[in-house]
């Protein structure tokens, strides 16, 4: 297959969508391209992805697995936005920068920030619910303002080590955090 590039809204609202194939010729997938896709279960993304859009799993409900391939360097906006059944994910070690709201409303449980993430936009976990602890595993990562609002079973933050700063509305809500580690 020679498929490069799926476009803007390729698949939006094709609710009964459960599995796609993604040829690895995949380069980039544009925004919004299975957003709303309340059905779709499953998501490997080939190696040879090097860009994923805006919103391109937005409120996918039944997401709970999903590969990302390790050169990936950005995870935009609202990429998981309200996959509430995606609850563990593994970042890509070479991962640079995390969009706002990548995976605000998720299922996610906990989740490891690799070091080589440098560039954090707000709101990143606001309103995982079931998400209770989370690492940065660099010292310089970048933490962004209202990252954890409304994580209510967030437990444990470990930050990073060269931290200088905790941005405004940072944990706001967050009343089951008992550890922070600076």
């Amino acid at each position: 297959n020679n498929i490069t590039v799926i476009e803007y809204y390729a698949f939006l609202g094709c609710a009964s969508l459960k599995q796609i194939n993604i040829p690895t010729s995949l380069e980039k997938l544009e925004q919004n391209a299975f957003e709303g896709c309340v059905s779709l279960e499953k998501v490997i993304l080939p190696e040879t992805t090097t860009s994923i859009g805006y919103e391109i799993f937005k409120n996918c409900s039944s997401l709970s697995e999903v590969k990302l391939p390790s050169n990936l360097k950005e995870i935009g906006q609202y990429t998981f936005f309200g996959c509430t059944s995606l609850t563990q994910i593994t970042l890509p070690s070479n991962l640079e920068k995390l969009s706002n709201s990548a995976f605000e409303g998720s299922g996610l449980t906990s989740v490891s920030i690799p070091a080589t993430v440098k560039r954090v936009g707000s709101r990143i976990f606001a309103n995982c619910t079931q998400l209770t602890s989370v690492v940065f595993e660099g010292d310089d990562n970048v933490i962004g303002s209202q990252m954890f609002l409304g994580a209510t079973a967030l437990e444990s933050i470990v930050l990073p080590k060269n931290t200088q700063e905790i941005p405004v509305q940072f944990c706001k809500g967050a009343t089951s955090l008992k550890t922070v580690v600076f």
